[in-house]
């Protein structure tokens, strides 16, 4: 997870190279965390239910793919979607750590 603080330092600058609007970027970090508000409860349930493990395995399989997907986005509406779901995965991660 410390990769995604890594990202974040120079992330609006990548995304402000590709074009996309300052507005735009604006609206990609807060749907991180908008995410991440509303999957958190659903996550800490789910991880009462089928334990920790399963769900640290989950969100690390996928900030993988996240990650390797952001280097192939080139427009506002690629980014938002990975954006949406890194947000749910760091709520699942926080709810079980």
């Amino acid at each position: 997870m410390v990769c995604s603080g890594m990202i974040y330092s120079v992330f609006s600058f990548y995304l402000f190279q590709l074009g996309i609007p300052i507005t735009q970027i604006g609206i990609i970090y807060t749907a991180s965390a908008v995410s991440g508000l509303v999957f958190a409860p659903l996550f800490g349930k789910l991880s009462d239910k089928v334990g920790r493990k399963p769900i640290i395995l989950l969100t690390i399989a996928s900030f993988s793919i996240i990650f390797l997907l952001y280097s192939l986005s080139r427009t506002f509406m690629h980014v938002l979607p990975l954006q949406l779901l890194e947000g749910a995965m760091w709520a699942a991660f926080s709810a079980v750590t």
